[in-house]
């Protein structure tokens, strides 16, 4: 059984592989085949690069990572990509790995954050993937796709690292796209079945299929924990995000996700489209992400009348030394702000918060805990500090010599950082569920959830909610 912060472990051991082909077979020409993700993966990144592939390179065949053994062999692609995250490096690894058992000959390409920070170390860490793509990938996806359909090298391709020789090489990172109108629409309709099927939702959602949507690109802050590379901030244009919107609704979808790590961060653009949407009168039900420091009275009624009802804020933490230890940029002031100023214009507030960063001491927990709960935001997800490959975080605790453990496709749990007041990482975990506890045994939260529940005839919710409760507090309903 795994713990919310252990990598599910592989559903089977993989027998030793032959060694690769000193050459690669070109395959079924313009065919690439997607895994596109697992673990409630949205899939916004995947659909974009499918997008810029369709428009570039022929067909592409979507395969979901349970359909991967019985298509894979049928679907005869001249590529495979993969995703990379950090978080679920192993089980990567074991697609990879039955990949190449049943196509040793086709090359296989990864890509996202995990490719983006470490390009050349994705390659020495997983051995059965032939190149990586760092950055937005639409560009250099396209171009390996075509080099290889026409037996070219495809060495040099900006973005791009590969195999030669024995020796891992990296070409020069490609420049960010400066107008982010011209990336193609997500194809989302190679993935019919998918929607069909509800397979995209959130949890504590009634509407199936969810759907997700990219209105911006890059982000301008320097958080120390955040594995985001791509600095310049480039806005798709208010007239784009609405025919997008417009296209979702038209499907049948209500639910959607705008998943900028900021749509807030252009106030102007950001009213034009809540007011452009409140015209419209579309009926959808939004979620958006923003900085506390980037939100006002005025904005929020926009966002509401717009059909926005929830605002995630990544708060972290309660004690102003760890922002700015964090580099955050904003104060547990904006914290309180952001979310009284939320709560008034009628939405939910849901807010993260993480325990563990270099500099975290007993008494910065419990000044966050407490925060949080005199706070009382709609919701809150409490969790141990990760430090992503890449991240300033990591850099010092691996110098430091306080980094435990390390990503990578044999890991069994989230590496962490050790701090010098802990026995072991269990003293974070305490502190997760203390937190948890410390907020959600509040009557207050009780009466909302069943509220919500209710309300939705969202039965799925009741069932988290009966989990959480027996999981929290000892002796409910015979938990432990």
């Amino acid at each position: 059984m795994t713990t919310p912060d252990q990598p599910p472990t592989p559903t089977s051991d993989l027998p030793q592989l032959p060694p690769r082909p000193a050459t690669m077979h070109k395959g079924q020409a313009g065919h690439v085949a997607v895994i596109a993700g697992s673990r409630g993966m949205s899939g916004a990144a995947v659909l974009a690069g499918l997008g810029a592939l369709r428009c570039g390179a022929g067909l592409v065949r979507v395969l979901t990572p349970e359909s991967v053994q019985p298509v894979v062999a049928a679907a005869e692609p001249g590529l495979i990509g993969v995703p990379l995250l950090a978080d679920i490096a192993p089980q990567i690894s074991e697609v990879l790995g039955a990949l190449r058992d049943r196509l040793p000959r086709v090359p296989r390409v990864l890509g996202g954050p995990t490719a983006t920070a470490w390009p050349a170390r994705s390659l020495e860490l997983l051995a059965d993937a032939d190149f990586t793509v760092a950055g937005e990938g639409e560009a250099p996806l396209v171009r390996l796709a075509a080099a290889l359909e026409a037996g070219q090298d495809p060495a040099g391709i900006p973005g791009l690292s590969w195999r030669e020789d024995g020796v891992i090489r990296s070409a020069a990172p490609a420049p960010p796209e400066r107008d982010a109108d011209r990336f193609p629409p997500p194809a989302r309709d190679l993935l019919a079945a998918e929607y069909r099927a509800q397979r995209y939702y959130y949890l504590l959602v009634r509407e199936r299929p969810t759907e997700t949507l990219v209105s911006s690109r890059g982000c301008p802050h320097r958080c120390a924990f955040c594995y985001s590379t791509i600095r310049r901030y480039r806005p798709r244009s208010p007239a784009s995000v609405l025919d997008e919107l417009v296209a979702i609704r038209s499907r049948g979808i209500r639910h959607v996700e705008l998943v900028d790590d900021n749509f807030t961060r252009d106030r102007d653009r950001a009213l034009h489209i809540f007011r452009a949407l409140a015209g419209e009168r579309l009926g959808l039900r939004l979620v958006i992400k923003s900085r506390v420091d980037a939100v006002d009275a005025e904005l929020l009624a926009a966002a509401r009348a717009a059909g926005v009802y929830q605002v995630s804020y990544g708060m972290e933490s309660g004690v102003q030394a760890m922002l700015d230890r964090m580099r955050k940029g904003t104060t547990v002031q904006d914290n309180a702000r952001a979310n009284r100023l939320t709560q008034a214009a009628g939405l939910k507030s849901h807010t993260a918060w993480f325990f563990g960063f270099p500099g975290e001491t007993p008494e910065t927990i419990a000044t966050t805990i407490d925060f949080v709960v005199r706070l009382r935001p709609d919701s809150a997800n409490f969790m141990v500090f990760r430090p992503y490959p890449g991240t300033p975080a990591y850099e010092e605790a691996r110098d430091a010599g306080t980094l435990v453990g390390d990503w990578g496709p044999r890991m069994t749990h989230f590496p962490w950082v050790r701090l010098p007041w802990m026995h072991a990482r269990a003293d974070l975990e305490a502190a997760v569920r203390r937190a948890n506890r410390r907020l959600y045994v509040h009557p207050h939260y009780a009466v909302a959830f069943g509220r919500d529940i209710l309300r939705e005839a969202n039965w799925t919710m009741a069932r988290y909610a009966w989990q959480e409760a027996r999981r929290l507090l000892p002796g409910f309903g015979g938990g432990r």
